[in-house]
């Protein structure tokens, strides 16, 4: 005090690395490349920090003007939490993610399952969306995704899955929830593989209508199928050069009928090509009988 009794103001310097400060405790503005930090210990909240000396898990935010923490699972980052440049350990960034903004965010694999790690690029991809979850590539399921199913004996060795699309491709659903293969006559099927919707046009396969085509109580097997078999069938689709006795293709009418009784083999239901020996019937030549008719008589 002096002698008029009056407290005397003493200045003093602030901190180190800081410009302005009310107390040595607490600055308000720090020199060049010096910030606050933000998970500084508690009553050092206004102390000037290097940032040189937090390369990792910080980044310098010049709005607060503040060294902030990088997102927990980034270990160095650069103008936001989310902005990483090296993942931890075991965190991975995704690839083309559908928000531009967290392109450099890294994920754990365990909280994404439906994504995988590429080994390669080190990035983790999106599952198809036919795969829950899937590993290696992007269409190798590990779960199918809902209302999707795997195929039965893949040829592939994918995992693939696959929704009702396919059976427009000749598949449907069997008893195990697996897609299974039609018979090669049907385009389309359902419950069972010979059970067809529709006939393999494209591979030759026409409808045989048994109910038409009276004589086909007498054949013996067409498809590897009895007349008993077949004619449980909704529909039976049959392939148009199938040597069926005593049935011919008629390739106008893209349909099946029946030859001339007695004749074994026919390409119309005028001309006999071949005669059903083994029941008695033969050729026979008439009055009016020129080379290349075949005319039957019992």
């Amino acid at each position: 005090m002096d002698k008029n009794n009056k407290k005397i103001s003493l200045l003093k310097k602030c901190d180190l690395h800081c410009d302005n400060c009310t107390s040595i405790i607490d600055c308000t503005r720090c020199e060049q490349n010096y910030y606050f930090l933000e998970d500084a210990e508690k009553g050092k909240e206004k102390i000037c920090y290097f940032k040189g000396n937090y390369t990792e898990k910080h980044y310098v935010n010049i709005r607060e003007h503040m060294l902030k923490l990088c997102d927990e699972n980034c270990n160095q980052c650069i103008e936001n939490k989310f902005d990483c440049i090296v993942c931890k350990e075991g965190f991975y960034k995704k690839y083309k993610p559908i928000i531009e903004e967290e392109k450099n965010r890294c994920h754990d694999p365990n909280k994404n399952l439906d994504f995988f790690l590429n080994k390669v690029t080190n990035l983790l991809e999106k599952c198809d969306i036919s795969c829950l979850t899937c590993d290696k590539n992007v269409k190798n399921c590990i779960k199918c995704n809902y209302n999707f199913f795997n195929k039965e004996n893949n040829p592939d060795n994918i995992n693939g899955c696959f929704n009702d699309t396919i059976i427009e491709e000749g598949f449907f659903l069997n008893d195990n929830k697996l897609f299974s293969k039609c018979n090669d006559m049907c385009s389309k099927c359902a419950i069972k593989s010979e059970n067809c919707l529709g006939c393999n046009n494209k591979k030759d396969y026409f409808k045989y209508d048994h109910k038409k085509i009276k004589s086909s109580v007498n054949v013996t097997k067409i498809n590897n199928m009895t007349y008993a078999e077949f004619s449980k069938l909704a529909l039976f689709c049959v392939k148009k050069d199938e040597k069926i006795s005593g049935i011919f293709f008629d390739k106008e009418k893209k349909e099946f009928n029946s030859c001339l009784e007695g004749c074994k083999f026919c390409e119309n239901s005028e001309e006999c090509k071949e005669c059903d020996s083994e029941n008695g019937f033969v050729y026979i030549k008439t009055k009016n009988w020129k080379e290349g008719d075949r005319n039957l008589f019992f």
